[in-house]
Formats: structure tokens, C-alpha cells, sequence
């Protein structure tokens, strides 16, 4: 095709104006590259779209002088006759070759406190009877993870991640530290990657100082502790069994965490009872301890959101950690949910899945079975009994759940948020509507949000 042959403008093109409406933001759905231009010629690019669909490169560059080398570069102008379905699925490719990297150890399904909103205590059948992971079963699915993650097998994991989970973990307290000391072994004789991180996810409430003073020997663990803001917030929907509020006994652990240098990361989760005071909450947190970094929950559609507008809660969580973004940029705080988006964006790289269940994980439950997400432990939907040879890579559910990206979803084709989304939620996905090929409405929602205040926020910055 020569230079001045016929081009089209990419089904992936999408016009984005900025604040000022000065500007727009020619944006490349499929490989995140922007073309900044103004008005007049924006709309001239969607009217031609719109009407012949093709221009030759000598017309456009004698209206613009540049466009078209610009808009060339980013593959939001083509040769006319390029079918895109092949860049697609030359994409879609990528999905066969994602490693598994993450293993969750549900040391109980069991938890001491009833948060109002919680989305795993939901799924959990009315006469399920809650269990206590063996030592055994524990270091089984270590094992198995270590085995899995070794180079010999073909993965490149950068960081392999053990996250000690529940329920509340610190109900299994002797199985915790067993586990903690075994991580730490492997790690010291190279059958775990040194860089293997741990992670406890707790709600804080059974740190003691002899707790804290045992856990001394396990530095390498980092605690995520979770917390939706100040007590008067945090008590709404933190509630232990009896419905009293838990703040001061959770803030009573961190604090001997923190006189100890431990490692602490907080999670909070936006809800009815905080959405609306997310930026407060977010520099309470900065100031009471001084965080560095947080990472923001958006409620999972479960039937647990009866009575709340999931429409407005969508739009309302959207505008609230784009606000908190602003920000933690000014603060320095990384919120983690909305830099996996940023960092994508910034560095022109395909965000796959926003869930590590996704292909990326393996799930051990209390009884020595594994699965894809901790969110179906309950029901043991997607779970198979824990061999010694079990390998995610063959394993139908695992093949399944790697090719759930929104870059093999035909509904996602033509959406902005394309290859910035990650696909939100496969467990949402399918309580709500009974697959988990269709799609997370509420995360579309915050993705196609973002993706939009990205390319504006870029076009502010080069203005």
C-alpha cells in the first residue's frame, strides 16, 4: 500500500473532548495510543467516519499537514482494505500464555465479624457448616504452588504471591504460624522464589501483643488490614456478631503492628455508608497513619446490594476514586484501584483482568479442595479436589477463566474501555446474570469512566 493510498479511520478510534471542549482525544481503544488534536478536525474525522469512511492520505495532509503520519503511528488511520478483526486476534493470543502467580490459602471460611456488605459470608449456603485448613492441606497447596511457579515449567511469575486468607486467618492462629514458618524455609532454600511476597488479610481484630510479639519472626509478611474510615464510619457495616462496632478493637492491633514496624496496607471499601466521604476517608487514612498507599473495594454485585441503586452506586464510586486520584497524585498515595487503569494507560500495555482469578490464581479452601475464586467457596462451583498433580494450565475452569478478558468479549469490542477495563468481576458477572461471560455492569460503568478522564486529563496536561 503506498503512502498515498486509501486509509479508514480504526473501528477502534473514539472521540474524547476535553474539559475545555478546545481539544480532542482521537484514543486507540485496542493499544491506548491518543492523538490530540483540536475541534474543527476532530469533527471533521468523526463526520468522514460517518459518511464515505475512507480519505486518501493526500487529501487529509493538504486539510492537516501531520494528522496523518500522527493518526498512522497510533493505527487509528489504516489501509482501507485491513481487516481488524486479525490485530484482535493477534491480541486474543495472549490470553493462552498468562502465568499463574497467586495462591490463596483460605485458612477459614469462619469469620468473627459480620460485615454488612461482605460478598464471600453471602455466597456461603444458609447450613454450611464452616471448617478449620490442616497443616497438611496447607502445606499440600504450597507444594503444589511452589512446583507450579518453578522456572522448569515454562512461567515467568516477576513476584509469586501467597495471600493467607478467610474468613478471618487469625482464627487458624497454629496452622498461621506453621504455614508463616514453612513459606519462610522455602524461601530460604530456594524451593520458593525469595521474592515470593506474603500477604495476611485480616480485619485486625485478634492482634495481641503476643501475637504481634510471635509474628516478629515472619517480617517478610505484609498485613492488609481492612478499614472504611473513621470510627464513626467504620462502625456502620463493621460489626462484630452482637451488631456492636469494631473500630477501636481493630484500631487497638494496628497500632501494636505499627510500634513494630510491621509492614501494614490497608483496604477500604466503598459502600452506601462512605461512598460520599471517599476523599475524606482517604486523607483521614493518610493522616491518622501516615499510609503511603490504599487500595479502595467496589461493593460486588451480589444480591447483597437489594435496596441500593447500582446505577447511582456505579456513577457514585466513579466520580469518587477519580476525585481520590487527584488526590493521592498531589499526596503521594498509590490507590490501587485506579492505578492498575493509570499505569496501563501510561504505558500504552493492555490491561487484561482486573481479577487474578482470571487464570492467575489458585484457591485453596479449608477442605483441601482447589479452585479459581475464593467467592465460590461456599458452593465449591469451580473447585476440584487438590491433587499432587494437578496443573491449572490443562484444567478446563482454568483454561475458561484465562480467556474471560473483555479483549475476547464480543460486547466489549466497540466499548472505550476495551483494553484499559480488565473485565471486572467474573463472580459479579454471573450472580447477576447467570455467566461469567457476560459483563460486570457496575465495573463498565467505572471502566468507561476512567478511560474518558484519562484522555482528558492527558490533553490538560499537554495544553
Amino acid at each position: 500500500m503506498s503512502e498515498d493510498g486509501v486509509f479508514k479511520l480504526s473501528r477502534f478510534s473514539h472521540f474524547i473532548k476535553s474539559e475545555s471542549q478546545t481539544r480532542v482525544g482521537i484514543f486507540n481503544s485496542l493499544n491506548l495510543g491518543v492523538v490530540v488534536t483540536d475541534v474543527e478536525t476532530g469533527e471533521f474525522l468523526q463526520s468522514l467516519r460517518k459518511s464515505v469512511g475512507i480519505i486518501s492520505i493526500s487529501e487529509l495532509e493538504s486539510k492537516f499537514p501531520g494528522l496523518a503520519k500522527a493518526l498512522k503511528k497510533q493505527r487509528l488511520l489504516i489501509p482501507s482494505d485491513t481487516n481488524e478483526s486479525n490485530d484482535l486476534e493477534i491480541v486474543q493470543k495472549h490470553l493462552n500464555h498468562s502465568s499463574l502467580g497467586i495462591l490463596y490459602l483460605l485458612l477459614t471460611d469462619a469469620c468473627n465479624i459480620r460485615c454488612r456488605y461482605c460478598f464471600f459470608e453471602e455466597a456461603i449456603p444458609s447450613k454450611y457448616e464452616f471448617m478449620m485448613m490442616s497443616e497438611e492441606v496447607a502445606k499440600k497447596g504450597i507444594d503444589l504452588f511452589a512446583k507450579i511457579i518453578c522456572p522448569v515449567n515454562g512461567y515467568s511469575v516477576e513476584e509469586p504471591q501467597i495471600i493467607l486468607y478467610g474468613g478471618e486467618p487469625f482464627l487458624n492462629w497454629r496452622v498461621m504460624v506453621s504455614v508463616l514458618k514453612y513459606i519462610h524455609d522455602l524461601r530460604d532454600t530456594r524451593k520458593l522464589p525469595q521474592n515470593t511476597s506474603v500477604t495476611i488479610n485480616t480485619n485486625g481484630m485478634f492482634i495481641t501483643d503476643e501475637i504481634a510479639d510471635a509474628l516478629e519472626n515472619f517480617r517478610f509478611a505484609t498485613f492488609a488490614i481492612s478499614v472504611d474510615g473513621p470510627k464513626e464510619i467504620h462502625d456502620l457495616q463493621r460489626v462484630d456478631h452482637s451488631g456492636r462496632g469494631t473500630f477501636e478493637r481493630v484500631h487497638y492491633g494496628i497500632e501494636l503492628l505499627r510500634a513494630r514496624g510491621f509492614n501494614i496496607g490497608f483496604s477500604c471499601t466503598l459502600a452506601s455508608h462512605n461512598v460520599d466521604q471517599a476523599e475524606e476517608i482517604l486523607k483521614w487514612f493518610q493522616d491518622a497513619y501516615g499510609i503511603s498507599s490504599l487500595g479502595f473495594n467496589i461493593l460486588i454485585n451480589t444480591p447483597s446490594m437489594t435496596g441500593i441503586d447500582r446505577e447511582d452506586y456505579a456513577e457514585r464510586v466513579a466520580d469518587k476514586l477519580i476525585s481520590c486520584f487527584l488526590i493521592s497524585r498531589e499526596r503521594g498515595i498509590y490507590e490501587d484501584r485506579i492505578m492498575r487503569k493509570v499505569k496501563s494507560f501510561v504505558e500504552g500495555r493492555i490491561y487484561f483482568y482486573d481479577c487474578g482469578g482470571c487464570g492467575g490464581q489458585m484457591v485453596i479452601s479449608p477442605d483441601g479442595q482447589v479452585g479459581v475464586c475464593q467467592a465460590y467457596c461456599g458452593t465449591k462451583k469451580y473447585f476440584v479436589p487438590l491433587t499432587d498433580d494437578f496443573d491449572p494450565a490443562t484444567h478446563p475452569f482454568w483454561q475458561e477463566w484465562r480467556k474471560r478478558s473483555p479483549i475476547s468479549m464480543p460486547q466489549c469490542v466497540d466499548c472505550v474501555a476495551l483494553g484499559n477495563c480488565g473485565g471486572g468481576c467474573p463472580f459479579a458477572a454471573e450472580t447477576k446474570t447467570g455467566s461469567i461471560w457476560n459483563v460486570d455492569d457496575s465495573f463498565c460503568f467505572f471502566s468507561q469512566k476512567v478511560i474518558n478522564f484519562l484522555v482528558k486529563d492527558l490533553m490538560d496536561k499537554l495544553s
